[in-house]
């Protein structure tokens, strides 16, 4: 299959050349339709990714990010709908996602995970979600498997562990609920990205 190139080992296609991509990946595939596809026909280590906006990154095999997966803005908006789908494992350091992703294998996160998209979009892992810390509020989210965390923030689908903590707001930095009681999604993310934590004390009787 031909495509311009890109770094990384991935290869920009058009949204009509995913008909020639091989099954598992092609079943992964939205269906909404997208301004871009990156399509990598192997397994992907990366340092970084910036997952914009219109974007369909499809891996045949691992994606392993080192560092950051920014997927933002966090704000739902289905002009600019993304879709991540990896038929085997996801990897990351810490992922800012506001998309779709269809996960063949794990999504396997070593700091936090945050998703938002006021129910636009969720994800669908077949295998394990795992990360240190999930805030996905509004994010539809369907495992397979298990489901671990120290701390897990979630509504539409995913399990949570809050209902163990009598004020679950306590355990967020200041600042970072607002004064209806809700989450400030994106202050979450640019202490993400600048590396501040988000948790103000460590989760106990998880």
């Amino acid at each position: 299959m031909g495509g311009k190139p890109r770094a990384a080992g991935f290869v920009e296609v058009g949204w009509d050349d995913l008909a020639t991509v091989p099954e598992p990946i092609r079943a992964l595939a939205p269906g909404f339709e997208v301004d871009r596809v990156l399509y990598a026909e192997r397994s992907v280590t990366i340092d970084s990714l910036v997952f914009e906006p219109a974007t369909c990154i499809l891996v045949d095999g691992d994606l392993t990010v080192r560092k950051i997966i920014d997927g933002r803005p966090l704000n739902g908006d289905p002009d600019n709908a993304r879709a991540l789908c990896v038929s085997g494992d996801l990897r990351a350091g810490d992922a800012l996602l506001n998309c779709h992703a269809a996960i063949g294998g794990s999504m396997l996160v070593e700091g936090m995970l945050i998703a938002e998209s006021d129910g636009d979009f969720g994800f669908d892992i077949k295998g394990d979600l795992r990360a240190r810390v999930i805030i996905a509020p509004g994010h539809h989210v369907r495992v397979a498997g298990k489901t671990t965390g120290d701390f897990r923030l979630g509504f539409l689908g995913l399990d949570s562990t809050v209902g163990k903590f009598d004020d679950w707001q306590s355990m967020l930095v200041s600042g970072l609920v607002n004064e209806y009681g809700g989450i400030e999604i994106e202050k979450i993310a640019s202490r993400v990205l600048s590396r501040q934590p988000v948790l103000a004390k460590k989760p106990t009787g998880v």
